[in-house]
């Protein structure tokens, strides 16, 4: 084998290892347990178009007695514009926090969706003024994160404070 042919199968070699390194980097977020399934958010990196993908995932906990087992669904791929899912402590309710464009103009807004009936029905929308704070903070590991009242009627969230609005020191006033 020629010098390189062997550079050429080593570096097939490497190329092959990479992808399986950076494929197998997954983060799994959004956890819960809610009336005997486990939702999950599994965020898996895309090194073609180098971006992020998330799926969901709802898996049934236990089958009771003699039951069958439970049927597995396969995941659901979530769009992009699906920042955070928080189901309520019932399950009955889920709070979607969705990032959209304005059609009027370049930039984007946050929206929080209330779906209730088991997430069947789009309950509310509620657009989030961008004058009041920044983004919604979504690391929920690290700092902030979005949560539902013991009653379900309310929904709390942390987001980061505005850039106060400056003026150039040349600027005369």
């Amino acid at each position: 084998m020629s010098e390189s042919s062997k550079s050429l199968v080593q570096n097939e070699s490497d190329g092959e290892a990479y992808h399986d390194m950076a494929s197998a980097a997954v983060d799994l977020k959004d956890i819960f347990v809610r009336r005997g399934v486990v939702s999950a958010t599994r965020s898996v990196r895309d090194i073609d178009t180098n971006s992020r993908r998330q799926f969901l995932y709802n898996i049934p906990v236990s089958s009771q007695g003699n039951d069958p087992p439970p049927f597995i669904a396969p995941p659901i791929e979530l769009p992009k514009k699906i920042k955070a899912r928080i189901p309520s402590p019932s399950g009955s309710k889920i709070a979607i926090l969705v990032e959209e464009s304005i059609p009027s103009s370049e930039s984007k807004r946050l929206v929080f969706e209330i779906w209730t009936n088991d997430g069947h029905r789009l309950a509310n929308r509620i657009v989030l003024p961008s004058e009041k704070h920044g983004p919604v903070c979504t690391d929920f590991a690290w700092f902030g994160g979005i949560s539902w009242s013991p009653d379900e009627s309310t929904l709390v969230y942390t987001a980061e404070v505005n850039k106060p609005k400056t003026t150039s020191f040349f600027t005369t006033p």
